[in-house]
């Protein structure tokens, strides 16, 4: 009968602890208002990042013209600016990312200076744009160095 009494005392203390866990996990569930979710690892090709990045400078180049449009191109250009600033920070942790980088964007480069230099031509452009316009060929060229 002793025996007994020591079973039971153990299923008990086993059933108030699975319950305290039961409570805690619906406790933390029901803090929360959006459903967990778990985000796969996302890597990052440098280079394909930094051809996109070009792209998207080029566009915003493509369609200055004059000094209101190159205003309202200059918040796109400052936000491919920095991405080029990040893809720097990761080509600089990663040597193969750095080669890789460097044969992508070296061969793009002279065709971007002509078109910037196009762009800086256009009357009240160059004050507007200029110094972003600037700061983004000398991040594309340390890239391409690798």
């Amino acid at each position: 009968m002793g025996q007994e009494k020591t079973v039971s005392q153990s299923r008990l203390r086993l059933l108030a602890v699975l319950a305290a866990i039961a409570a805690a996990v619906i406790a933390a569930a029901s803090l929360s208002n959006r459903p967990m979710q778990i985000s796969p690892v996302a890597t990052v090709d440098p280079g394909v990042s930094a051809v996109a990045a070009l792209d998207a400078i080029k566009q915003a180049v493509a369609g200055i013209s004059d000094e209101p449009s190159a205003t309202a191109a200059l918040p796109r250009l400052r936000e491919q600016s920095a991405k080029l600033l990040d893809l720097r920070d990761i080509a600089e942790a990663s040597p193969g990312s750095r080669a890789g980088l460097a044969a992508k964007l070296g061969p793009l480069l002279p065709d971007f200076d002509a078109r910037i230099a196009t762009a800086l031509k256009a009357p009240g452009v160059e004050t507007v744009v200029g110094p972003v316009l600037r700061q983004i060929s000398e991040r594309l060229k340390a890239l391409a160095k690798g």
